[in-house]
């Protein structure tokens, strides 16, 4: 989902975009029965049946999902194209022909060859009759190319005669290279078409953005697996696979759940909603902070809103022109779409928005500008441990609370916000247990987490073995070295 500020309507604008992937395989450019690059996968059981619960479109995603390729990939397919295109260049299989074609291409070798031979001929061009069979024509233009590489080819455009020019020798340089080129055009063609959804992410990495998720650990690792590179066993080359390959800025919604939530930052009704329903998920989160709205609207109605800085006020939102799928219509009752990705990430937007507000006190244009201040957080300096996390929020609450409408404490409460940014807690972890990814320096401070062998098996990518063999070959501090190495190149 794409959330801008839209000054002049006084509101958010919002984007939300759902892209069905699917692997894809890569044919010859030219055609051809079988794939140079082909990709399997499977699911399990488990995950059909939660899919198809949750209304997921199979056959949606494989008739018009993008395909996708990584740069080593990439890499691999290129090599395959141009191995196969300069194969079919300067080959024509004459065994898997069929006799009416291997006499249609006997004679039309004898008929070139008897022309050239003629040494009474006058011209230097030789006009055929042009076979209205594709395939034929192309036989032709092999043909010539292995047997007659001092004529160029040319067919009419009515496809009705076929033109052979005797070329000089500067002519046949120039003519080779146009073919190669042509060729050259026709394998960046196809894998342009099979990079694909790859550059949607190349855009994000470039821009450097801040990249917002809602427990966005397991996210992480699969798409540095699917579009920077097989993730590295080693924690630090994988953080710098994270800055490098997908965003240096991140902020896990999740972590701010549950950090805000105890903090005197936000307003006492917002804590009490986020309390009493233990609510640290997503869609819990979001109808936490829904809740907390409606009461503040409730009591305003009645005439007896707090003064104090307890109520809270939600985050104008609208979406775009063109993103109507998620609009509720008037009289309706509100439809939630949870486990759909673009609704996933257009409420992880808005639980974003709305927590930030209330922890910053800033609203509309102003939280605006604190957000982008996010996305240039110092990278490589020491990072806030848990004792500097209760220390801004108790500083906010001696400061007089700082609540959304209660002022004071403000840049407390910016600072509690900031030292979010770049801290992905980890799943099935409990207490102060984050990844930094804003610590270039290959040892993570709060957790030394470089010194675990299973924290990227929490995503099943690795299995144990092989990030404990990893560690005992000594890979885990060359991959430290490596980030620390790139990190201060950049």
């Amino acid at each position: 989902t794409d959330q801008r500020h839209d000054a002049a309507a006084g509101r958010w604008q919002v984007r939300p975009y759902n892209f069905p992937l699917v692997r894809r395989p890569l044919y010859p450019p030219r055609g051809g029965r079988f794939p140079l690059v082909d990709a399997s996968f499977s699911l399990s059981a488990s995950t059909v049946g939660f899919l198809s619960g949750v209304g997921f479109d199979f056959s949606r995603t494989f008739a018009t999902g993008s395909s996708w390729l990584r740069p080593d990939e990439e890499a691999a397919a290129r090599s395959a194209l141009a191995a196969h295109v300069a194969k079919t260049r300067d080959a024509v299989s004459l065994r898997s022909l069929r006799e009416p074609e291997r006499a249609f291409l006997a004679s039309t070798q004898a008929t070139v060859g008897a022309w050239l031979a003629d040494a009474s001929r006058k011209s230097q061009r030789l006009i055929l009759p042009a076979s209205p069979s594709a395939f034929r024509r192309k036989l032709v233009y092999d043909l010539l190319e292995r047997e007659f590489p001092s004529l160029e080819p040319r067919v009419a455009a009515d496809k009705t005669t076929l033109t052979l020019t005797v070329m000089s020798a500067e002519q046949r340089s120039a003519y080779a290279a146009s073919r190669v080129g042509r060729d050259d055009v026709q394998v960046e063609k196809t894998l342009a078409e099979a990079v694909g959804f790859r550059r949607v992410i190349e855009l994000l990495a470039a821009n450097k953005v801040l990249l917002v998720g809602h427990n966005c650990w397991h996210d992480l690792i699969k798409c540095v697996a699917a579009f920077v590179g097989p993730p590295p066993a080693a924690l630090p080359a994988f953080k710098a696979a994270v800055r490098s390959g997908l965003s240096p800025h991140l902020l896990d919604t999740k972590r701010l759940v549950a950090v805000a939530g105890r903090s005197a930052a936000l307003p006492v009704g917002l804590r009490a909603a986020l309390a009493a329903g233990a609510a640290t998920g997503l869609e819990g989160a979001a109808r936490a902070v829904d809740a907390a709205a409606a009461a503040t609207a409730t009591a305003a109605a009645a005439g007896g809103a707090a003064a104090d800085g307890s109520g809270v006020a939600l985050e104008a939102t609208a979406f775009a022109p063109g993103f109507r799928r998620y609009v509720t219509p008037p009289g309706a009752e509100a439809v939630a779409h949870y486990h759909e990705a673009g609704y996933d990430a257009y409420e992880t937007g808005r639980l974003f928005l709305n927590l930030a507000a209330a922890v910053t006190g800033a609203s509309g244009g102003r939280l605006d500008g604190r957000i982008r201040e996010l996305s240039a957080p110092r990278l490589g300096g020491p990072s806030p441990a848990a004792a500097g996390l209760a220390a801004a929020a108790g500083a906010a609450a001696a400061r007089g609370g700082g609540g959304a409408n209660g002022g004071g404490g403000d840049d407390v409460d910016g600072d509690l916000l900031a030292s979010l940014v770049n801290r992905v807690p980890l799943p099935q972890c409990g207490g102060y247990e984050d990844v930094d990814f804003g610590d270039t320096s290959g040892r993570d401070e709060v957790n030394v987490w470089e010194d675990r062998t299973d924290v990227l098996h929490l995503s099943n990518v690795f299995p144990p073995a092989e990030a404990a063999a990893a560690v005992t070959n000594g890979d885990a501090p060359a991959a430290a070295a490596a980030a620390a190495a790139a990190a201060a190149a950049a």
